[in-house]
């Protein structure tokens, strides 16, 4: 079982609103990609499925400022990484 299947990397990161999310996966189907903030409320939601790499764009500058989590997860695997609105 692999734990690098899949790789996040976010910029930029602060962000002052719109960011991009660079997802690498070999073969991720029907997978959630979502924005948590602190307390845990989902501020954000989409479906994906990657082979190979996607780009996400996503804008959370009506968000308040603080610390999100972006968190990708299937039935598989699940991979989170830190965003800092500023």
């Amino acid at each position: 079982e692999n734990h690098e299947a899949v790789s996040l990397d976010i910029y930029p990161n602060p962000t002052s609103g719109q960011f991009n999310i660079d997802i690498n996966a070999q073969d991720l189907n029907s997978a959630e990609l979502q924005v948590i903030d602190i307390v845990g409320k989902v501020v954000y939601v989409q479906n994906i499925s990657v082979q190979g790499s996607e780009l996400v764009s996503i804008d959370l500058s009506n968000n308040p400022k603080g610390i999100y989590f972006v968190q990708i997860k299937n039935d598989t695997q699940s991979v989170s990484k830190k965003v800092f609105l500023k």
